[in-house]
């Protein structure tokens, strides 16, 4: 007669399989997928320690909290965005060195739906001031309009330049996200076409 391993050992098995850091990586993983599908309120530890096949006190003893959670889902996705551009220096603020980088940002980001989806979905959930990424927005925008200004300068008016840019690219991230069959790379560039030739 063949035993039979129940779907709980299984599981059991397979987390004692996993290394330390595996296993923060999975929890990782499966929050930012379960976040950005029920949005951040819509998620208990609880889910995420299921969705993995493990206990809950599993990921609190990796996450204390949920917003812990959430803070390094946002850290893991600020890393993953310095990573991807760390061989590129700010270009100077010329127009073709600072499409080019742009464009490689946003051909990084199509390769993440994912992480796009729940830093959208995060984004319009944070305009709460007691959401606990509020702060972490309101931050980061600040530090994004800084950089952009910055290389943008060969515009006339860098300051407008740069909210034009930012509303563009953020709402087609949105659009995209919702269809993620939609053009990007082919609507980018019939926008960047006009905007790096004019100085304006």
């Amino acid at each position: 007669m063949v035993e039979r391993t129940s779907p709980s050992k299984m599981r059991r098995e397979r987390a004692a399989r996993l290394t330390a850091e595996q296993r923060r990586e999975e929890i990782l993983a499966v929050a930012t997928r379960l976040i950005s599908q029920s949005g951040f309120n819509g998620v208990s530890q609880a889910d995420i320690a299921s969705a993995c096949g493990v206990g809950k006190s599993l990921v609190t003893h990796y996450f204390s909290s949920m917003k812990a959670l959430l803070a390094a889902v946002l850290d893991a996705k600020d890393m993953a965005d310095f990573a991807a551009l760390s061989d590129a220096t700010y270009p100077p603020n010329q127009p073709g060195p600072v499409r080019a980088f742009f464009t490689k940002h946003i051909e990084n980001n199509m390769e993440r739906w994912e992480i796009i989806r729940l830093h959208r979905m995060l984004d319009a959930e944070a305009l709460d001031p007691e959401h606990p990424a509020h702060a972490y927005f309101v931050d980061r925008y600040h530090r994004t309009r800084e950089v952009a200004r910055e290389l943008l300068a060969f515009k006339g008016d860098p300051e407008c330049a740069t909210h034009e840019l930012l509303a563009f690219w953020h709402g087609l991230e949105l659009e995209w996200v919702r269809n993620r069959d939609l053009p990007v790379l082919s609507i980018w560039n019939t926008f960047a076409d006009r905007f790096f030739s004019s100085g304006l």
